[in-house]
């Protein structure tokens, strides 16, 4: 069985619903969910990370600030704990740094150079709002099913011929699972809820991406939630020494 498929399992609990009873309408559960986005705006994680994929495998300390809409920095340790590479963005610029191999390179903040670093090639806005564990919701149809061996609402919105499914706890309405049909689909799962801040914010998310044949797994040791964080956090600039070289897509 696949990394994901182990994280993806459920144990099965009785299905309760909220002090309202069973919510019917879509409506209102996609309110829930854009009250908990209003609440989500930067968080600030130490934990683990595993990875599965065409550039190998492998799991190693991992440090990220992020701030929305698209202001991100990520630190991956060494097996000794120390960082071994560093990268930086404003959502418009990307700096990354190398240490093992001395390398500082900086560019626009596309895709391809944001997975200098990340194991997917993603943007830095949907980088961030899957750490915040609260992708985008698509703006289409809607339907709304109670899946009772899992106890979640699963609600399907379909826009443009892609579908996006959102399972939510039926008793907390925490979100438990999202998934994205299409070119730039994924699956992520949202594990080991706690209470931060107000909000059900998992512990671990499990994420796969199919287009890119990657399996990741975070696990964080201390979350905080709603940080104020400098705009210089975002900012990287060369050691001395390195000189700067330009990314190449």
């Amino acid at each position: 069985m696949s990394l994901f498929a182990l994280s993806a399992c459920h144990h099965l609990r009785p299905l309760r619903f909220g002090p309202g009873g069973e919510i019917r309408d879509p409506h209102v559960l996609l309110r829930a969910l854009d009250e908990r986005s209003a609440r989500l705006t930067s968080i600030e994680a130490h934990g683990r990370i595993e990875i599965h994929g065409p550039r190998g495998n492998g799991s190693t300390g991992i440090e990220i600030a992020a701030r929305r809409p698209s202001s991100l920095r990520i630190e991956i340790d060494s097996f000794f704990g120390s960082p071994v590479g560093l990268l930086a963005t404003d959502g418009r610029d990307v700096a990354f740094l190398d240490e093992e191999r001395g390398v500082f390179a900086a560019g626009p903040a596309t895709p391809e150079a944001m997975a200098r670093i990340l194991p997917v090639a993603w943007p830095p806005a949907r980088a961030v709002d899957l750490l915040l564990a609260d992708p985008p919701r698509l703006s289409g149809s809607m339907t709304l099913r109670v899946d009772p061996g899992r106890a979640a609402y699963e609600l399907a919105i379909s826009a443009g011929g892609v579908r996006q499914l959102l399972d939510l706890d039926t008793e907390s309405l925490a979100l438990v699972h999202a998934s994205l049909s299409g070119e730039e689909g994924y699956e992520a799962d949202f594990h080991d809820l706690a209470s931060i801040g107000g909000v059900d914010f998992p512990r671990e998310i499990a994420v796969r991406v199919p287009a890119a044949a990657t399996i990741l797994r975070l696990r964080w040791r201390e979350v905080k939630l709603d940080v104020a964080f400098s705009p210089a956090l975002f900012r990287l600039s060369p050691p001395p020494g390195l000189r700067v070289t330009p990314m190449v897509p």
